[in-house]
């Protein structure tokens, strides 16, 4: 994200994947010197950008990887599978307030 070209960028990434492979390393192994070896660019942040967990986070568009968004996934997907249960139990003939205990959004998904 320094303004790199793609097929740099692109390329810079190749041969670090292929050091690794070569030197049995992960990311985590460099130094600094050795990032900067690869491109001057490399800064002390490159240490936190290779953390899974930056990965995770980045993604957090809709549908994305992010922690807030996985869960608000999750809580979408419980809300459809209680109003399908709902909408079983009504069928059925079931007491509404016990149809859907409350929880989930009837039909507002």
């Amino acid at each position: 994200r320094t303004g790199l070209a793609f097929r740099d960028a692109y390329q810079i990434t190749g041969t670090i994947i292929r050091n690794c492979l070569e030197n049995n390393k992960l990311l985590s192994d460099f130094s600094l010197e050795e990032w900067r070896s690869f491109h001057p660019n490399f800064q002390e942040k490159i240490f936190e950008i290779i953390k899974p967990k930056f990965g995770l986070n980045a993604r957090s568009s809709l549908g994305g990887t992010s922690p807030k968004e996985v869960t608000d996934i999750l809580k979408r997907c419980w809300e459809q599978i209680e109003y399908k249960e709902y909408l079983v139990k009504k069928k059925r003939g079931e007491k509404e307030e016990n149809a859907c205990h409350g929880t989930c959004s009837r039909g507002r998904l």
